[in-house]
């Protein structure tokens, strides 16, 4: 029987043990477990890796917590790359509840010990989704702070009370489906 998915992972960075690219993790996992799916794989690294900003977008990651569980045991250094996890060389890590009552992954305990070298976080992985549900949840758990369309708007509600994410149609489903404060409605999809 073939073990989870973020212990295949972890297999792979501990005998790598040194800076990797999502890429020789795969290679690594396929070798053995060559049915294993490339957006698992991709996923339960994000899951795994304590400074990424989605992962907790993923159930093992849904709680506020400090980052010494099973599944934190990658260290995210660039864009598509990760390291070992070391606290006293990358610092304590923790996902919180933000001012906004969202949750965010945050240091929480600066290193004990000097880096060897800075991590480098690309800008525009600090808004990066991994799949596009998350960015669907996102946009609907924000509406009220993505910007004005001239009316107020809401995630739709149907009369039985199924709300408008992910809304069933007869033609398919519809990512999100809103509503303006004027009863206009909107689907994105």
């Amino acid at each position: 029987m073939r073990p989870p998915i973020w212990q295949l992972v972890r297999n792979a960075i501990q005998h790598f043990n040194r800076e990797v690219s999502y890429s020789e993790i795969r290679n690594f996992v396929w070798s053995e477990y060559p049915d294993v799916n490339s957006s698992t794989l991709t996923c339960q690294i994000i899951v795994c890796s304590v400074n990424h900003p989605s992962r907790v977008h993923y159930p093992e990651n849904k709680k506020p917590r400090l980052c010494t569980s099973q599944y934190d045991f990658l260290y995210n250094t660039a864009r598509g790359r990760v390291a070992p996890y070391d606290p006293e060389r990358q610092g304590l890590w923790e996902i919180a509840v933000s001012g906004e009552g969202l949750l965010v992954v945050r240091i929480a305990q600066e290193a004990t010990a000097e880096p060897e070298a800075s991590p480098e976080i690309l800008e525009d992985q600090q808004s990066a989704f991994a799949l596009e549900s998350h960015l669907r949840d996102y946009l609907a758990r924000n509406l009220e702070s993505l910007g004005d369309f001239g009316d107020r708007l809401s995630v739709y509600t149907s009369e039985d009370g199924r709300d408008g994410v992910e809304f069933q149609t007869d033609v398919g489903p519809i990512d999100i489906s809103l509503q303006a404060q004027a009863a206009t409605s909107m689907c994105l999809n």
